[in-house]
């Protein structure tokens, strides 16, 4: 299962589309389809634990490497913060089974 939303103004939501895939490591990846010039944070969360800040001022694609042992709910929140001080947030749910 994967779900995305984010909260950008409906006419930002077409550019800024972001994805999120499993890569054969199963690692996972998460990309824009334009390039962001944006500062990111990209915080993470596992099975609703609090969040944790996994990368900051990171580019895009950003890679997710660490592995999990069991299934486990992972939540992304990725922040774009731009230079006038207002920021776009997006959030990521995969579910990584066994």
């Amino acid at each position: 299962m994967t779900e995305i939303k984010n909260n950008a103004p409906a006419q930002d939501r077409e550019q800024n589309t972001i994805t999120i895939r499993l890569t054969e490591q199963q690692a996972r990846k998460i990309d824009f389809h334009k390039p962001c010039l944006e500062q990111i944070i990209i915080k993470r969360r596992i099975n609703h634990e609090p969040w944790r800040a996994i990368a900051k001022n990171a580019r895009l694609p950003y890679v997710d490497e660490e592995a999990f042992e069991s299934s486990v709910l992972l939540e992304y929140h990725i922040q774009l913060i731009h230079q006038n001080s207002t920021s776009d947030d997006y959030f990521l749910k995969v579910s990584i089974p066994k």
